[in-house]
This record gives structure tokens, C-alpha cells and sequence, in this order.
């Protein structure tokens, strides 16, 4: 359906699964807007102003209104557009995964709804303005603040479900296609289309974000004004927080790595004679580089160890998923990742030193206050919660001093996540996460080779490590991706070696 289409050539015969016209209309446009929220949200400051929050979050509505209306179509008639390419797949893991979305949406829309106080500043100082409540429901202790989290979290779970039944549909190549002799075919081709815009998009912006780094400018992608009082320092590409940028590329390289690697494959498969570094697949080994090098030039300390925890598991995937080729991709991997290194080290290597030599005066003073402070928070708020977002306005009425600094954000996105919804709410999303590996292996419909889906998960894992000492899921662009990451690895079932 799409004019772009990354899957190899195949046979085409007629087809008996063509789109109606009016279901393939719809999907069409899903699929365009898709792809435009995937390039948009990075590049529009990293979503970390307002008006590129709504502007992804009113895309995302019309794609949830998309999605209904082609489900709405499928019930009304006799049609399949993924096709059963997975018999075995069980449908339980997914419908437990949307009742419990579905539970933390009421659950967030009942917080704000049921609201115990709303916040205004007066002079600069917060003012809390009570009612009474229903004791027993989840609370918000800051109306606006609880209010905009339901809306952004509803936009992301309908990206999520539009996304996920996007990638389950097939192209117009692969409906036409009379190839059905590989028992695990390569990635699908809709799939493949999006992993081309995020790797492109992302190792573009690591470019333009070294480059910005070294030109010294105090503007984000020299276009917008920091924030005031920001130091140029902490500032890297469109991120006003160096710290999120090397959160982001942590999160995609994987998956390009991932894309790399089921490329070379594909290409292997073609036969013997196929030229080293032939395929379009050799286009992403640049793109690799470029995005180890921007955690390290970044300058955050949990970037570049989040970095390297990850490349261990990649390069031992690599090694035992190829047999011999396998073990040079490993080497040649490796070779990358020191050129990176050593490149990174050269441009930014005295920043990175400083930085180091502060890590444990750093953690050991600020954010050991903010710890103590959050966990007199939890203690109020153990069970239902303060309600969403609003553990930075909450945060000045529980500081032991007004000379003590008003932190946003909790630094641990875990503890913060259970002040705001409480250990019930905690609980619920724990349990949401445990079923992405449980759809993976028992409900996914379209197989592949196991290292892909390994290579996804990987990036998801390395968000989660961030998230233990700072604040990855509290920025929008990252909760973002990391749902479409969960996204495709709900299509795909890993296959056997």
C-alpha cells in the first residue's frame, strides 16, 4: 500500500486477499501517520515543550479513531489483513495486556476526576485549594497535572494498538507474493519500512546533535531558547537533558542493531555469491556508529555504562546466532564499538573524566535529599497515590527546608511511579510489562529469527536500567518509543535457531 517498500523482490500472482477499498483507505492513512509521528516526535525539540506533546498526542487520537473504525470493518465483515501466519498464537496474553491498560486508564481519569486539591501559584508560592473526595478511589492532589497524564497516557495507548495492527497487516508486495517457501520469513515489510525511518531519523540526529555539541550553541538544534537558568553543558541535540538523549539512542541502537543483523541474513540466504557488503542492509552499519558515539559525547554518566552493559549481550548475540559469519559479525561489531569509543573519547574524553571523578559527591548529596523527601511522599501516598504527575508540585510542600532545592522528578522512575499511583497502580503496571514477554513467546503471530526480537528487548531492558536512578518514563518522547518498541515485539514470536 505504501509507495516505499523495503522487502525483497518476489513473484507476483493475483492476489485473493486484496483490501476493499474503504478498509484500505483507512489503513493507508494509519500508516502515514504513523511514520510522521515517528520522525516528527524526536525532531519537534524531543517533545519536551507543550506544543509537540499535543500535536503527537492529536495524531495518536486519529489514529485511535482510525484503528476503531477498521476493527468496526473487520467485525462487519469476513476479513483477515494479517492473514494467519502464526496458528499457535494464543490470544490471552493480549487481551490480559489491553484489561489492564484499560485499568490504568480508569485508573488515571478516576484520579483526576475524584480530586482532592488543585494547585495555584499566588506570588510564586503553590496554593493548595481541598475537597472532599471518595476516600476509597484513587486521589489526585493536583487536578490540571492528573488531567493532562490521563489524556497523554489515552493518546499512547492508542498508538500502541494502532501501531501493533498496522505491523500485523501485510503489503500490497507481500499479498501478491507466491513465495511461501521459507518456513520463517524475514521481517515483514510494513515493519521493515518503520525500522528504516527510525534508524535514518536517529543516526541523523546523533550527527546533528554531536555537531550542535561541538559548535557550543545555547539553542536547542539552533532554533529554540534553553530553558532559563539551563546550563549549555546539559543540553545535546533537541534533549534539554543530556542524560535523556543518551536514554533515547540507548533505546534505538539495539534495534537498529537488531535490523542490521536481520538484514545480513536475508542477504546470506540469497546464496554464496552474494558480495560482502552487498544489501541495504550495509547503509545501517554508519547509522550504528553515529548512535554508539552520542551517549559518550552526551556526557552522561548512566548513558555510557547503560552503553556498555548493553553491548555485551549484543556482541554475545551476534556470536552464538551465526555460526561463522556470526563470529565475524562479532568481531566486526566489536571494531565499531571501539572505533566509538576511542572517537568519543577523543572529542569529549576531559568532560567525560570530569564527570566520573564527581559521580559519587554528586549522588551522594543531591539526590540522596531527594530520596529522603520522596520516601516521606510515599509514605502518604503508599496505596492509591498522589495522582498522575504530580509528584513536582507535591514535592515543595515536602522539603524539611525553603532553601532546599524543588526537584521535578524523583531521579527513580519506580519510586516516583508508586507515589503517584500508588502500590495498587504499581502493581497493575508491573504486571502490564510481564505480559509483553508473555505475548512474545505464547501470542505473537508472525515469526522470525530469535536475535531481532532479542535485540528490541534489549533496548527496552536498557530504558528500564535507566529508570532506576533517573527519570526516563516522565519524558514524553521516551515513553513514546518505548511503547512502539513493546509494539513490535507483541507482532513477533522468536523462532528456533
Amino acid at each position: 500500500m505504501l509507495p516505499m517498500d523495503f522487502s525483497k523482490p518476489a513473484r507476483r500472482r493475483r492476489s485473493s486477499e486484496r483490501y476493499p477499498a474503504a478498509y484500505a483507505w483507512m489503513d493507508d492513512l494509519s500508516g502515514w501517520l504513523l511514520l510522521a509521528i515517528t520522525v516528527f516526535a524526536p525532531w519537534a525539540l524531543a517533545c519536551t515543550v507543550p506544543w509537540a506533546i499535543w500535536t503527537v498526542c492529536a495524531g495518536g487520537y486519529v489514529l485511535g479513531a482510525l484503528w476503531v473504525a477498521k476493527l468496526l470493518y473487520l467485525r462487519s465483515r469476513s476479513f483477515d489483513p494479517g492473514g494467519t501466519r502464526d496458528g499457535r498464537a494464543s490470544p490471552w496474553p493480549m487481551r490480559v495486556l489491553g484489561l489492564l491498560a484499560i485499568l490504568l486508564l480508569a485508573w488515571s481519569l478516576t484520579s483526576a476526576l475524584n480530586w482532592r486539591s488543585a494547585v495555584e501559584f499566588v506570588d510564586g508560592r503553590p496554593e493548595l485549594t481541598y475537597r472532599e473526595a471518595v476516600a476509597w478511589l484513587p486521589q489526585s492532589f493536583d487536578r490540571p497535572a492528573s488531567q493532562k497524564g490521563f489524556w497523554r497516557y489515552l493518546a499512547l495507548a492508542l498508538i500502541f494498538g494502532s501501531a501493533r495492527h498496522w505491523f500485523l497487516g501485510k503489503s500490497r508486495r507481500e499479498r501478491h507474493s507466491s513465495d511461501v517457501s521459507s518456513a520463517i520469513p524475514g521481517l515483514p515489510a510494513r515493519l521493515r519500512l518503520w525500522l528504516w525511518i527510525v534508524c535514518g531519523s536517529g543516526a541523523i540526529m546523533a550527527l546533528v546533535s554531536v555537531m550542535q555539541r561541538a559548535d557550543g550553541t545555547d539553542r536547542l538544534l539552533w532554533l529554540a531558547p534553553m530553558r532559563e537558568g539551563s546550563e549549555t553543558s546539559l543540553a545535546f541535540g533537541p534533549f534539554s537533558y543530556r542524560a535523556n538523549a543518551s536514554q533515547y539512542f540507548n533505546l534505538i541502537w539495539p534495534i537498529c542493531l537488531g535490523f542490521w543483523w536481520a538484514g545480513r541474513k536475508e542477504t546470506l540466504e540469497q546464496g554464496p555469491n552474494v558480495r560482502m557488503g552487498g544489501g541495504a542492509h550495509a547503509m545501517l552499519i554508519p547509522c550504528l556508529a553515529f548512535m554508539f558515539l552520542a551517549p559518550l559525547l552526551a556526557a552522561s554518566r548512566g548513558g555510557v555504562l547503560v552503553l556498555a552493559a548493553l553491548a555485551i549481550p549484543a556482541l554475545a548475540v551476534l556470536a552464538v546466532s551465526g555460526g561463522r559469519s556470526g563470529r565475524w559479525a562479532t568481531v566486526g561489531g566489536g571494531l565499531i564499538f571501539l572505533a566509538s569509543i576511542g572517537l568519543g573519547w577523543i572529542l569529549g574524553g576531559d568532560l567525560l573524566a570530569e564527570r566520573f571523578r564527581t559521580i559519587f559527591t554528586d549522588y551522594g548529596s543531591g539526590r540522596s535529599e531527594i530520596y529522603l523527601t520522596a520516601h516521606r511522599m510515599l509514605d502518604d501516598f503508599r496505596w492509591l497515590g498522589s495522582g498522575p504527575e504530580t509528584f513536582s508540585t507535591l514535592y515543595g510542600f515536602y522539603r524539611r527546608s525553603a532553601d532546599e532545592d524543588w526537584a521535578g522528578y524523583a531521579h527513580n522512575d519506580y519510586l516516583e511511579m508508586q507515589i503517584t499511583f500508588g502500590t495498587v497502580g504499581f502493581a497493575a503496571m508491573v504486571i502490564l510489562l510481564a505480559c509483553i514477554p508473555w505475548q512474545v513467546f505464547h501470542g505473537a503471530r508472525i515469526q522470525v529469527w530469535w536475535p531481532f526480537p532479542t535485540f528490541v528487548g534489549l533496548g527496552l531492558l536498557g530504558l528500564l536500567a535507566h529508570a532506576r536512578a533517573d527519570f526516563p518514563f516522565q519524558m514524553f518522547i521516551l515513553q513514546l518509543f518505548f511503547v512502539l518498541g513493546c509494539a513490535v515485539l507483541t507482532v513477533l514470536r522468536p523462532a528456533p535457531r
